[in-house]
């Protein structure tokens, strides 16, 4: 089960290392570079960015967990209790962006936070695609096919 789905299946308490490894881990699925047969990128890229940067992520994140409504952080900041009860998800379903809210109402809480990540992924997918489309018609088509090679080289070596 990777980082989102653990996230999906809400516990009360989610610790700040969770969080952040969430929202890379969603976004990660969308980019094509992640996903181009599992061959694109190193396989611990998220947990790497997340734990050379807790305490970027803990600054970044701590006034949007203190200030949202449904999310408590407990008094040394370690991690924070999200608001399980229906107002709760309804805030937190309510402030989700019009590009990935689910046209669909009555979702469940596992098929929303399903629907939002796929919402999610599509959305980084196509971003991902006109990125390396981009970097094709700048660099060159040879430098490309060396810069892809490496970054191959790279996730398979970090797979042994």
């Amino acid at each position: 089960m990777n980082y989102s789905q653990q996230f999906v299946h809400c516990h009360t308490w989610v610790g700040w290392y969770d969080y952040p490894l969430y929202l890379f881990d969603v976004t990660a699925a969308g980019d094509m570079r992640m996903s181009m047969f599992g061959l694109g990128e190193d396989p611990n890229k998220v947990k790497n960015i997340v734990n050379n940067n807790r305490d970027r992520f803990q600054a970044l994140y701590r006034h949007t967990i203190q200030s949202c409504g449904v999310l408590q952080a407990n008094c040394d900041l370690t991690s924070f209790e999200q608001d399980m009860s229906s107002s709760g998800r309804r805030l937190l379903v309510d402030g989700i962006p019009d590009a990935v809210k689910p046209r669909q109402q009555n979702l469940n809480t596992i098929e929303l936070g399903k629907q939002v990540q796929h919402n999610i992924s599509r959305l980084v997918n196509k971003s991902s695609w006109a990125q390396a489309c981009k970097g094709i018609v700048s660099a060159g088509v040879m430098k490309s096919v060396v810069y892809t090679a490496h970054k191959i080289s790279k996730a398979i070596r970090a797979r042994v």
